[in-house]
This record gives C-alpha cells, structure tokens and sequence, in this order.
C-alpha cells in the first residue's frame, strides 16, 4: 500500500473495470464522485461505456474559458441551474447543474457533472454524503480503520468484510435502541445535526451489553439482539 494522496484516473477507471467484468455494466445505477475524481480521461470512459454519473466538479472548472465561479459570481444564492442544456466541461459534452450557498461565513458552489440529463442531480448526488458518513464511522468515529499496519491486499479486503458487518451490525442495534426499545431519543444539536448517530449509538449499546453480560438487563438485551439478527 504504497500510495499516497489521491488515486489517479486510470486506477479509478481500473476498479470499475474490474467490477464491470465481475458484475457486468448493467449493474451499476450511477457513478458518485466528490471534486478530485472530475477529470476528462475518467468522464470520457464513463461516457463511452454509456454508464451514468453524479461527480462535482470544481468551480474554478472551466466551461467556455470562463470557471464556474466567475459565471455564477453575481448569481443569487439558493437559485439552482439545473442539468437541462448540454455544456462543455473538459472537451467532452456533459450537463451541469449548480447551485450557489453560504457556508461558514464563505461562499461555496455545489457543481455536479452528469452523463444524462436529470433536473434533480443535485439533490440525487447527495447520496455521496452517506458514503463519507460510512467512512467516518470506519475510521476516526468508530472503527479507526487507518491505524491498520495491514499491507496485503488480501488481508486488507478481509478486514473491510469484519468492518462492513461491524457497521451494519453497529446501525441495527442504533434502530433497536432508538425505534424498537426506545431506550434513546435522538437529540437536534443548535446546528441541526444530531448530538448521536444511530451508529454511534448502537457501537456504544453493543459494548455496553458485550462487557457487562453479567448483568441479567445487558444479558437479556444482547440475547434479544442476537434473535433479531439471527431472524429466530
């Protein structure tokens, strides 16, 4: 595992392919991607094997010699420009939608290049979001994934199975603690966010029951988990 910083196009290109060769391209609904994937040689291939794709680009991208920045400067904010009219991004012939917002005090634009034409690509793309949410919980709010000393690809792919099922694991116990026992009520932070996720809150449930089994509420709670996992 030698590299470092950002994978390039072709290793991006290299995975798909790999996956379109097990699974077949009919399998993949739409490509997510946030601002270091935009490049022509990936959206060119994307293209060419007629496979869509949600990928933000970046607002100094340029469209016509002009960036995305500078055309929508003087744009008001929340006013979304929709993916309905071809534009040129990159040499190749793509839709854009965009739309303009204030974060932190700064200005920031949501760009989103799209192979087919969709008015709601940007609410669509923000699927993107959960994905990093994922690699949140695998890495510094859950599992600290990036503290493996692990090198062997195959020894890294087993990992991320265990992972996969500690996540999916960590999320159902969430839903039961938060919907089934009603043992927490998830609370709104000033910021809209919740003060606990559903996975923070069922890693911790999970824990708390797998240490203390001699106490016969956690015994009785794990057990229940266990059938409810387990479809008994």
């Amino acid at each position: 595992m030698s590299q470092k910083g950002n994978a390039k196009a072709s290793q991006h290109i290299a995975i798909i392919k790999k996956f379109v060769a097990e699974f077949g391209a009919h399998r993949i609904e739409r490509i997510y991607a946030d601002r270091e994937f935009g490049g022509y040689e990936l959206f060119k291939y994307l293209i060419s094997e007629a496979i869509d794709f949600h990928i933000r680009l970046k607002s100094s991208h340029l469209t016509g010699g002009k960036s995305f920045g500078r055309i929508w400067r003087n744009a008001a904010e929340q006013v979304k420009w929709r993916g309905r009219v071809r534009t040129e991004v990159f040499r190749l012939m793509i839709y854009v939608s965009c739309v303009k917002y204030q974060k932190d005090g700064k200005t920031e634009y949501l760009i989103v290049a799209s192979k087919e034409r969709n008015k709601d690509a940007i609410e669509e793309y923000k699927v993107r979001w959960q994905i990093e949410t994922m690699f949140g919980c695998l890495k510094s709010r859950g599992f600290n994934f990036q503290e493996t000393h692990l090198t062997m690809p195959e020894k890294i792919s087993k990992l991320m199975m265990f992972l996969g099922l500690g996540l999916s694991l960590a999320m159902l116990m969430g839903e039961i603690q938060v919907e089934v026992l009603q043992n927490i009520k998830m609370k709104l932070k000033k910021n809209k966010r919740y003060a606990k996720s559903l996975f923070r809150i069922g890693l911790d449930a999970l824990q708390n029951a797998l240490f203390n089994r001699h106490q016969l509420k956690k015994e009785k709670q794990l057990q229940q988990f266990i059938e409810l996992v387990s479809c008994a």
